[in-house]
């Protein structure tokens, strides 16, 4: 990276980069060394500007200290970066939420999906996609996204794939181990792409990041990033999902609705169009499902069925949540998960959106 591949990489990106047609983020993964934290996905709004810092740098060498250089970075700057943790609850590289000084602001999104797995919650709490892959999950709290979204963190979800091979949106990885032929080392390159399909890898089909954005551009698409307005799917399902707490959607209003009164009414509302027929659409509210609403089990079940609009009105007093004495949040999170029913593959196609905050008055 020091060398000559991360410029040839920003050059790549420039390239490629078709305002209007196809898009083009420069960045790379920021892994603390050696394995003892996690992994930080970092983008750049111009690959222009793009700056490597590296994890084994005194002045880059720990999660504070990268965002502090970035701050930096974007006070010097007409262009922005954004951060995103990648596979928290991977017992290798796990990102604990718990012993970090988070920034919300540089790092508004975590990533609840990928080919690793999911890490919304513990996999013996009902979580369907449990990670398996490297060593494992983590065993201790404060890698989830429920822990996160309960100290208070103001984090959006997203998903992505973690293939690292040349087929943007796809991934390979789940499927069946092989040697790979030498047309596919030709086509792939000599890489972990490849590499992966040697073995049974416990790996999941990846995932995929949906943009709300008024136009395909950089800037539109960085400013989804930056203000949550994304969600997350598994591949290769392009789920629809939209979300709203008392007409407030993610990425409206910092993603947030204030009352006039703790106990004042707010209506929730969700809007779903799948690939195939949903089998519920569940709205989870301060890290437990509050409201599921259940369609079918049916694989052949009709068009009908893979669409839903729902709505639900909460007039609970807001409750906020707690993490310990230190860390809380005095607003109520609720976030959409979608799966629909399998068919043709092994893993449900799921999508995850929101969060949205209810806040209580002043």
């Amino acid at each position: 990276m020091h060398g000559w591949y991360f410029d040839r990489s920003r050059r790549v990106a420039e390239r490629f980069n078709d305002p209007g047609e196809f898009v083009t983020l420069v960045g790379y993964e920021w892994t603390k060394q050696p394995n003892c934290g996690g992994h930080v996905n970092v983008y750049f709004e111009d690959s222009d500007d793009a700056v490597l810092l590296d994890s084994r740098g005194g002045t880059t060498d720990t999660y504070e200290k990268l965002w502090s250089r970035l701050r930096e970075f974007e006070s010097t700057r007409d262009s922005r970066v954004v951060t995103i943790p990648h596979h928290p609850t991977e017992r290798m590289y796990p990102f604990d939420f718990s012993a970090v000084e988070y920034d919300d602001e540089l790092a508004p999104l975590v990533e609840v999906y990928s080919q690793w797995g999911s890490g919304e919650l513990p996999g013996d709490e009902g979580n369907p996609f449990p990670l398996a892959m490297g060593r494992g999950e983590a065993d201790e709290p404060g890698h989830f996204v429920r822990d996160a979204l309960s100290m208070g963190h103001r984090v959006g979800l997203v998903a992505g794939a973690d293939y690292h091979g040349p087929h943007p949106g796809h991934s390979l990885i789940h499927a069946d181990p092989h040697l790979p032929s030498v047309r596919e080392w030709v086509d792939d390159g000599v890489g972990w792409s490849s590499i992966w399909r040697v073995w049974n890898e416990r790996s999941y089909p990846g995932g995929l990041s949906a943009f709300r954005a008024p136009e395909l551009t950089r800037e539109a698409v960085f400013e989804s990033l930056r203000s949550r307005r994304v969600y997350g799917t598994t591949q290769p399902h392009r789920i629809l999902a939209s979300l709203s707490v008392g007409g407030v959607e993610p990425g409206e209003n910092d993603s947030s609705l204030r009352l006039a009164a703790r106990d004042e009414p707010r209506k929730v509302e969700v809007e779903v169009a799948g690939t195939a027929p949903l089998e519920r659409v569940e709205m989870v509210k301060n890290g437990e499902t509050w409201r599921s609403h259940a369609i079918t089990s049916d694989p052949d079940a009709p068009l009908s069925a893979y669409t839903a609009t729902v709505s639900w009105t909460d007039d609970d007093p807001v409750e906020g949540t707690v993490w310990d004495d230190d860390r809380r949040s005095a607003a109520d999170a609720y976030y959409l998960r979608v799966t629909q029913v399998p068919r043709d593959c092994e893993f449900p196609g799921t999508a995850w959106a929101g969060p949205v905050w209810v806040e209580p008055p002043d």
